[in-house]
């Protein structure tokens, strides 16, 4: 933390201001936990976005413009298709069916693994996510709290409008009575607890992990495959790479 306010510093960009938990309190009333050893920044320029409304509107925009999407078995892509002369000319379904393009892009997160050899860039984890169902009447009361980013908690966002937060879903249609193991779920209650104390005994709507794969060095790859004429890579989550989505769209 201290390197990333010095580099900003450097940069003369928006710098993370130290608060204390009184100022905290004051700043935002429904944060009641006691936040115990919590030594807490405020960054005013920090946000995030929609990225489930974001993408259902590129992929709108794309089919509008003529792309198809194909889904359930015949989407599920189990192979990629070489011809003998090793470039790539599409990829074959989980049904048998196949599809051909000039150009084909892997951006199969923390499936691209099962799908072409990395050479080890990629380091899958998961990532426990919990979503607690918030009334209406919550929705407005949550909706201007800050997210919370807590470097050993984790991270805390404020509720969408549907009254749930939002994650990287693990395939849910395959894996529809996912969870957590008990010692985790008491975890994220110990923590919800340390800022949202009203928060901590309320049943989760529901609890999964999300599996990704990163990069060592965390950030993301997209190129041209250097060996594979026709691939294209755009894999390696980074947890800062959806705000060039409109550079690279």
């Amino acid at each position: 933390m201290r390197q990333s306010t010095e580099t900003a510093r450097k940069l003369d960009l928006v710098v993370a201001q130290p608060v204390t938990d009184e100022e905290i309190r004051k700043r935002w009333p429904l944060i009641t936990g006691k936040m115990d050893g919590w030594s807490t920044v405020w960054n005013h320029s920090a946000g995030w976005v929609n990225a489930r409304g974001a993408l259902t509107q590129l992929a709108q925009a794309a089919q509008e413009n003529g792309a198809r999407c194909v889904d359930g078995p015949q989407g599920h892509v189990v192979q990629l298709l070489y011809d003998e002369d090793g470039k790539c000319i599409g990829a074959k379904s989980a049904d048998g069916s196949a599809h051909f393009a000039d150009i084909v892009i892997l951006a199969a997160g923390a499936a691209a693994a099962t799908l072409l050899d990395l050479k080890g860039q990629l380091v899958a984890k998961g990532h426990t996510v919990g979503h607690i169902k918030c009334t209406p009447a919550e929705v407005k009361k949550y909706q201007e709290i800050p997210i919370v980013a807590h470097l050993e908690g984790g991270l805390l966002f404020p509720p969408q409008e549907d009254g749930r937060t939002v994650s990287l879903p693990r395939y849910r249609s395959d894996n529809k009575d996912d969870g957590v193991p008990k010692p985790i779920d008491d975890k994220m209650r110990r923590w919800l607890s340390e800022c949202f104390h009203e928060l901590a005994g309320r049943e989760w709507f529901e609890t999964r992990l999300c599996w990704d794969a990163d990069n060592p060095d965390l950030h993301f790859l997209i190129d041209k495959h250097p060996n594979q004429p026709g691939l294209h890579l755009a894999v390696g989550g980074s947890a800062h790479g959806f705000k060039m989505m409109p550079v690279i769209a």
